[in-house]
This record gives C-alpha cells, structure tokens and sequence, in this order.
C-alpha cells in the first residue's frame, strides 16, 4: 500500500504542474491579446479624430474663397498658421489640436493643409492629419472644389 499512495500522490503533483503549465500558458496568450486590442483601440481612436478633423478642414476649404478666408475659419485661439506661401496661388496651412479634439498649440493631432488655386476658380486641397509627431499621416484627404469669382 505505500507504493499505491506514493504513486498517486506523484500522479497528482504532475497533474497539478501541468495544469499550472497550461493555466500559464493561457494567461500569457490572453495578456498579449488584450495588450494587442488596448493598442488597436487606441489606434482606431485616432484615426476617427483624425477623419473627423479632416472633414472639418474640408468644409472649410469648400466654403473659404480665398486662402485668407481658410486661415480665418480654421484659426481658433491661435492654433493656425501659414507654413510656407510659395506664391499667391500655393499655400500651405497648419493647425494643432489635443487630444480632446480642441484648439491648441503644440497639440497631439497636426493637420497640414495644402492649398492651390487653380486658372479657372479650382482649387485644390490636400489635407493631412498626423498624430504625435508621426512621419506619415494617420488620415489624408484630396479636395478640389470652385472657389467663387470676387467682384
């Protein structure tokens, strides 16, 4: 009787280090997948604000005549500026905004507008939104519309 216990009481132990094993190995799977959703969920996020700020910037495109008019809509506290004016008819705008979507300098979302006026009253707008300092655009957007005549 005594090698009947010692053998189950081995039997046991090994069962229960397997299942620690496999309970282990579960865990570990499952902190990866839920580190990996926290990341994409912060990603998706961003690229929603993203959409929505260039959508914003859109509207103001299409609705400014002139490049003046553009700085005007999408300059709120002092969160816009003219990048570079290679000439009359090329522009190109930069605003800043936090993470809550408003207003702000040295914000987390940048959102650089491109803006040319065309012969013939098209102009043509790229927007680009980037988001802490990243290299490439987390949403870009073309646009061209007519701009009205002035009298």
């Amino acid at each position: 009787m005594g090698k009947s216990k010692e053998n189950r009481a081995s039997a046991f132990y090994i069962e229960t280090l397997a299942l620690l094993a496999v309970f282990a190995m579960v865990t570990v799977i499952l902190v990866k997948g839920f580190v990996l959703a926290g990341r994409l969920s912060r990603e998706a996020e961003a690229l929603s604000k993203a959409v929505h700020l260039a959508e914003n910037a859109a509207e103001m495109a299409a609705a400014s005549d002139s490049g003046e008019m553009f700085l005007d809509l999408l300059n709120e506290n002092g969160n816009a500026c003219v990048l570079e004016a290679a000439d009359a008819s090329r522009s190109v705008y930069r605003a800043e905004y936090d993470a809550e979507m408003m207003p702000a300098k040295d914000g987390a979302f940048h959102l650089e507008v491109s803006r040319s006026s065309e012969q013939g009253g098209l102009v043509r707008s790229t927007i680009k939104v980037y988001w802490d300092d990243a290299a490439d655009p987390v949403y870009a957007l073309d646009l061209a519309v007519y701009a009205k005549e002035s009298s």
